[in-house]
């Protein structure tokens, strides 16, 4: 049963809370740094059936060329090796629109956001949990504190809706996985977050568990340094 199992994920949570100084965290703002972001997409993504091949060996989804756009990737020193990208709601849509019904959010005019296009360089998998939960970190606190979005949706294969639902805390936002035409048909299962009470629930949830297992303080109560440029880019654009 799912209840017993995100109460072992949980469990077996190690947060790092120092990272290393040369991870630069970073909205994408050169040709480079999306060129190297859309390549690891593609080949992330070609791993795991969810890009057909094609001749140029890069991913570019169209939503990426729509305002309301951001591509947020690590670097180190100038190699791009984790990317993300937010997608806020507008006239054109979501991705997630042609497999769950967003509109009772819009309905209740709150404002949508959808992450997309995550992807982690291959070489470096031995550090990808910690990647992971700080590249996660800086999209929900830019999607809160910047864009101020109240809804997050993402659309996961199976293997990876268990980070989103049990330590996350998404909620099922379809019954069962649907076959998802921006992910060459494969199965993906939709999620969504209400932003404005994830930090509730979440302290409701973990702010008694030890440092390394506590998703509360990780990504609502501690602040990474300024040399990750966590705060120092979110209030310079604000």
């Amino acid at each position: 049963p799912s209840k017993i199992r995100y109460t072992i994920l949980r469990s077996q949570l190690n947060l790092c809370y120092d990272l290393p100084h040369d991870w630069q965290f970073k909205i994408a703002d050169s040709v480079d740094e999306y060129e190297q972001a859309f390549k690891m997409l593609y080949k992330n993504y070609r791993e795991v059936g969810l890009q057909a091949e094609n001749n140029i060996g890069i991913r570019i989804p169209k939503y990426n060329l729509v305002p309301g756009s951001t591509v947020i990737v690590v670097k180190i020193q100038d190699q791009v090796i984790a990317t993300v990208t937010l997608l806020v709601d507008s006239a054109f849509g979501l991705p997630a629109d042609v497999a769950s019904n967003l509109e009772g959010f819009r309905s209740e005019n709150k404002r949508i956001g959808e992450i997309s296009a995550l992807a982690i360089d291959s070489r470096y998998q031995k550090l990808k949990g910690k990647l992971l939960f700080a590249l996660t970190k800086f999209m929900y606190q830019y999607a809160r504190e910047f864009l101020k979005v109240d809804t997050l949706v993402a659309g996961t294969k199976d293997r990876v809706s268990d980070f989103y639902r049990g330590i996350l805390l998404f909620k099922p936002l379809t019954e069962r996985p649907v076959n998802y035409e921006f992910g060459n048909s494969q199965a993906i299962a939709f999620h969504s977050l209400d932003v404005t009470e994830a930090e509730e629930n979440s302290f409701d949830l973990y702010s008694k568990k030890p440092m390394n297992t506590n998703i509360y303080n990780y990504y609502h109560a501690h602040r990474f340094g300024d040399n990750l440029m966590f705060q120092k880019l979110i209030f310079e654009r604000s």
